[in-house]
């Protein structure tokens, strides 16, 4: 039920995934692969990449980790929207953290939205749903 909808939604549509974690980046990679067949996924896992690989593969939509070595997801999403064209991609950050003062500092750097990473599998296939209602419908 969720890929019809998320292809219907977002056919042929770029996502970058940024997370340092190697099992996060592959759950979430897996997840949104069986969500939405018809997108092309990018994964970085290193956030020092995340920002050339924004400015060169110009994704739609990029799931940004918080949590990661220097540079931080903060960093990486203050570099992105200093991209030429980086105010354009929609950028939603993930994080473990349920922190207002993390979340409030993303939406003053420019987040177009925060996602809290879920502790299950179910919640992992809740939230991808979620991002896929919210940000994956083109206008």
């Amino acid at each position: 039920m969720m890929a019809a909808v998320a292809k219907e939604r977002f056919p042929g549509g770029r996502i970058m995934v940024v997370d340092d974690n190697a099992f996060d980046r592959s759950l979430i990679i897996g997840k949104m692969r069986a969500a939405m067949k018809d997108c092309h996924l990018i994964e970085i896992g290193e956030s020092a990449s995340a920002a050339p690989a924004v400015a060169e593969s110009r994704p739609d939509l990029v799931l940004l980790d918080i949590r990661m070595p220097a540079p931080d997801g903060f960093a990486v999403l203050s570099r992105i929207r200093k991209l030429r064209d980086g105010g354009e991609t929609k950028v939603v950050m993930l994080s473990s953290s349920t922190s207002p003062r993390d979340q409030r500092r993303a939406k003053e750097l420019g987040a177009d939205g925060y996602e809290v990473k879920p502790d299950s599998l179910a919640g992992y296939d809740r939230m991808i749903e979620d991002i896929a209602a919210k940000w994956l419908t083109r206008h």
